[in-house]
């Protein structure tokens, strides 16, 4: 339960990110401040866990307009069914919201190995995490 709300907060994080396109945020002071805190915890232990984020998308765009992909699904007959699914929502989900049986026995959480995706475009395949 704990693993499923975890990953439900993820996936709206990352939903709410890719809404539009990320702000450039100069990453100097980011840099020198980073490279500062690690020569220092080399000489005394950490006692503090540092991490970085990219600043929101421009406010002045249209938050109403909803980015979407064109997803292909292949039934195990061969029959393709295509949809078009907000960016950031996991495949699982995208199948589940179009009446698509994918079995998740762990909700998404990546811990049984029920749900399989292959991705059949190198292209994209290659620009996966």
């Amino acid at each position: 339960m704990v693993f499923s709300r975890i990953r439900s907060l993820g996936a709206l994080a990352v939903k709410k990110l890719a809404q539009g396109p990320l702000a450039d945020v100069p990453r100097t002071q980011y840099l020198h401040s980073l490279c500062s805190r690690i020569q220092s915890s080399v000489a005394r232990p950490q006692m503090h866990q540092y991490f970085c984020t990219t600043a929101a998308a421009d406010s002045s765009k249209d938050q109403n307009e909803e980015k979407t992909i064109n997803v292909t699904f292949v039934e195990t007959d061969g029959t393709e069914k295509h949809v078009k699914v907000p960016v950031g929502t996991s495949m699982l989900e995208a199948a589940h919201s179009n009446d698509i049986e994918l079995e998740g026995a762990c909700e998404g959480s990546c811990a049984c190995s029920t749900c399989h995706v292959i991705v059949m475009d190198m292209d994209y395949y290659n620009k996966l995490p």
